[in-house]
């Protein structure tokens, strides 16, 4: 398991470097040994763990831009003390360059994901080095620059690697050593390769490219604008088609290295040869890509468990937020989300409430699955969600409807509910089509623990009235509720701040006998004192105002939680 790096903890590393590993002397090894000790602020060793690497040489103490860097992802550390190998990686080795110069080089260590790098060190010499220094300091090899120096005139190719005089140059690797000019001037033609003193192996892009059998490859003058390209063996004689290089030509002027469309644009024929288009090519600036990018593998976005800055240089820009397991883009002043697997659309992926929804993208007003305690998705359930209303996320706990048009078994749900339906069922539908809707107290008391700086919203057709931090106790505590401010004007509940909930056959208000059972007929569900509180539905069939107190008959009765 990986250690989490804390920077804070971060005092010194020390450093061993040879110049190289330890090897048979018959070769000189590849790679270079780093050996270190992290240690903590206060001297002792950083905690045993595996951390990430981030190692760079550079030409000076001071240098900024790094002439060589490696990463590794995962590394040991016991005791505060760690080695690594450098440049084992095949696609990353250490260039020769490096260290044959006799220049000063200094390492530098960054632990991931630390962005402060460590102090650096400079790199010694060890035993198998004592033959490149002691090369470095004579004369003639101070002074000798061999790169291009020996050239065809220098060197005849069929002896240059012939087993005897005059023999052919069959094990001569010649990558780079055959310019553009030798193949224009004829110093290498169709001679040469037919007797063997330079292979096709070798020379491949010359003759492939050649006009006609022993003609001069006049495609070879490309190489100029090659000498960056590090393509030594990736593209073999067997694909190369005729006259490919000129198809693979760079467009005039053009100083970036062009990417080719996928798909049909690039095939391998039946027999080996590769084909392209040269209008096909899409050409690539500053780090942008004109065209289209298709991937055959995957695509990673940055992670981050709080969103990065977003403004008008960040637009367009993604990641992908751990927290909310969802991906954002900047549209230059906001991070929106896109919408997984359409959330709150299935039991299985719900919403933590509507406004968890709203947050991840969802506008519109409907049904939605939603879990507010978390964990397994086998307790989630269908609330109702305003989207809209001032700024939306609003959830849905309950609603009613005048007593026209009710029908008698919909006012029983509401003044005969027992303790049982309040609490743990609820009753009716929360659709726009449904006129009664009870959510489970229950319920009630997740979301508000989920959202303990809500807003608690009472609408009825007229002014509306809130409450803010509204709280609902657990059933074992007979769902009292409480809030921590009350909008000035509204006194419906006011008097009912800490009371518990009062069913026909569970009494706990404040009356001899059961508000919800016994005064003036059946009220329902609700909490009550003295029973002078307004519920779901008044004894008389009427909704009324909460602001007012049974002076105003309403049309309806909302309560939503955000």
């Amino acid at each position: 398991m990986t250690s989490r790096w804390v920077p804070a903890f971060l005092g010194a590393v020390l450093f061993c470097t040879p110049a190289v590993p330890l090897a048979a002397p018959a070769v000189a090894p590849p790679a270079l040994v780093a050996q270190g000790l992290l240690r903590t602020v206060g001297g002792g060793p950083v905690p045993d763990g595996d951390y990430g690497l981030l190692v760079k040489l550079y030409p000076d103490k001071d240098a900024t831009q790094e002439l060589w860097k490696e990463l590794f992802v995962s590394v040991k550390v016991q005791g505060g003390l760690f080695a690594i190998m450098l440049g084992q990686d095949g696609n990353n080795p250490l260039p020769d360059e490096l260290f044959t110069k006799l220049q000063a080089r200094w390492l530098g260590v960054q632990v991931v994901p630390d962005s402060q790098e460590l102090a650096r060190v400079p790199v010694h010499a060890v035993p198998y080095a004592r033959h490149a220094v002691s090369a470095g300091s004579s004369a003639k090899a101070q002074a000798l620059d061999c790169v291009g120096c020996v050239t065809p005139q220098h060197v005849g190719f069929a002896y240059a690697a012939g087993v005897q005089k005059g023999g052919a140059a069959t094990d001569l690797q010649c990558s780079g050593c055959v310019g553009g000019e030798d193949l224009l001037d004829g110093s290498v033609d169709a001679k040469h390769i037919k007797d063997g003193s330079v292979g096709a192996v070798k020379l491949a892009v010359a003759w492939a490219a050649a006009d006609e059998p022993g003609g001069k490859a006049k495609g070879a003058a490309l190489a100029d604008a090659a000498k960056g390209l590090q393509c030594t063996g990736c593209v073999g004689e067997t694909m190369l088609d005729k006259g490919l290089v000129q198809k693979l030509t760079a467009p005039a002027g053009a100083n970036t290295l062009g990417l080719v469309k996928p798909g049909k644009h690039l095939q391998v024929d039946a027999d080996g040869t590769l084909q392209v288009k040269t209008d096909d090519f899409v050409e690539a600036s500053n780090g942008t890509i004109q065209g289209g990018l298709v991937l055959g593998g995957l695509l990673t976005l940055q992670k981050a468990d709080k969103p990065p800055t977003c403004d008008s240089k960040a637009a367009g820009s993604l990641y992908f937020d751990t927290g909310k397991g969802a991906f954002f883009g900047c549209d230059g002043k906001d991070w929106n989300a896109f919408a997984k697997s359409t959330p709150g659309g299935a039991s299985a992926n719900p919403g933590k409430s509507c406004l968890d929804l709203n947050s991840l993208g969802v506008k519109q007003d409907g049904l939605y699955w939603i879990d507010p305690n978390g964990g397994s998705s086998t307790d989630s359930y269908v609330a109702y969600c305003d989207m809209t209303t001032d700024g939306g996320g609003w959830t849905l706990l309950g609603k009613t409807m005048n007593n026209l048009g009710l029908t008698g078994g919909e006012q029983d749900a509401i003044r005969k509910g027992t303790w049982a339906s309040y609490s743990g069922t609820g009753y009716g539908d929360a659709g726009p089509a449904g006129k009664i809707y009870w959510m489970a107290l229950q319920r009630w008391h997740e979301l508000t623990v989920a959202h303990p700086g809500n807003v608690f919203r009472i609408k009825t057709g007229g002014p509306e009235s809130r409450v803010t931090n509204l709280s609902i106790a657990p059933a074992n505590a007979g769902h009292a509720w409480n809030w921590a401010k009350t909008v000035p004007g509204y006194d419906g509940i006011e008097d009912t701040r800490g009371m518990k909930f009062t069913t026909y056959d569970s009494d706990n208000d404040t009356w001899p006998q059961n508000c919800a059972k016994d005064n003036v007929g059946w009220n329902g569900g609700w909490w009550y004192t003295a029973c002078n509180q307004l519920s779901m539905l008044h004894n008389n069939g009427n909704t009324y105002s909460w602001r007012d107190n049974i002076g105003t008959p309403v049309p309806y009765l909302q309560l939503w939680l955000r």
